[in-house]
């Protein structure tokens, strides 16, 4: 492969860990998140730091609630994300100076002031997913189903969110396979299920440990990025080295 290509676990907020993930890898051609890069202390500057990046976001369950309280058109629907949402944003809404709690109303003035600063946009860009000849990233695990068909769900369901539908991702659709939940569980029989003979990059199950054999599933072919970002560590995978890194703030 010769684009240098680094996938990072996800940060949730913490500052110093994407500034670390910054000195090591700006120069590397292209900079994707696997997902969760939100709802934790310091959003606004970690989204800052991504821009500035042009980095990729590949959307987790904490980015589709953000963008559900700010852009589900049926206003029924937004107030029932909102209160999911107002479990996990831990801090969220403080990093951009609303001191008001998760309301419908406080998502409003939150996705006005995340558009100004082109927060939003990056958030709304985020793919479900990426592909190339070697590898794939998601948020969380893949479902059994044949991975092709799995693709064309997360087609479908990125044009529901890009006409303002995010209900219904949480329940039965995409969610559970594809993005995962909090009680979500890595079933290793959906590899070799879904037909993916590439290498499969997950955010989202948090495995506290620094150890990276802790870190494979699968003999070798299903990397989990996601450490502990509340104590100021994820993984990265280099496409150039084929290898999985430790990064600490």
């Amino acid at each position: 492969m010769s684009e240098k290509l680094v996938v990072v676990g996800d940060v949730h907020g913490n500052l110093p860990l994407v500034q670390a993930v910054r000195r090591r890898y700006e120069k590397a051609d292209r900079i994707l998140f696997a997902g969760d890069v939100i709802d934790g202390p310091d959003v606004k500057p970690v989204l800052e730091v991504i821009r500035q990046l042009n980095a990729t976001i590949i959307k987790g369950n904490h980015e589709q609630y953000i963008l559900g309280v700010m852009y589900e058109k049926d206003e029924d629907h937004r107030r029932d994300i909102v209160d999911m949402w107002s479990q996990v944003h831990h801090g969220t809404l403080e990093s951009y100076s609303l001191y008001s709690g998760p309301t419908p109303g406080t998502a409003l003035r939150l996705r006005d002031k995340m558009e100004e600063l082109g927060h939003a946009a990056l958030l709304q860009n985020g793919p479900l997913s990426f592909e190339n000849d070697d590898l794939l990233v998601l948020h969380g695990d893949i479902g059994s189903d044949a991975w092709a068909a799995q693709r064309t769900m997360l087609a479908a369901e990125e044009m529901r969110n890009s006409e303002g539908q995010y209900w219904g991702w949480s329940q039965d659709y995409i969610m559970p396979p594809q993005l995962g939940s909090e009680q979500a569980e890595l079933d290793p029989n959906n590899l070799v299920s879904s037909g993916l003979t590439k290498l499969l990059l997950s955010g989202h199950f948090h495995i506290a440990s620094r150890h990276l054999a802790d870190h494979q599933t699968s003999n070798g072919q299903h990397l989990l990025l996601a450490g502990d970002a509340k104590a100021g560590y994820t993984f990265a995978y280099e496409s150039w080295t084929q290898q999985l890194r430790l990064v600490e703030a």
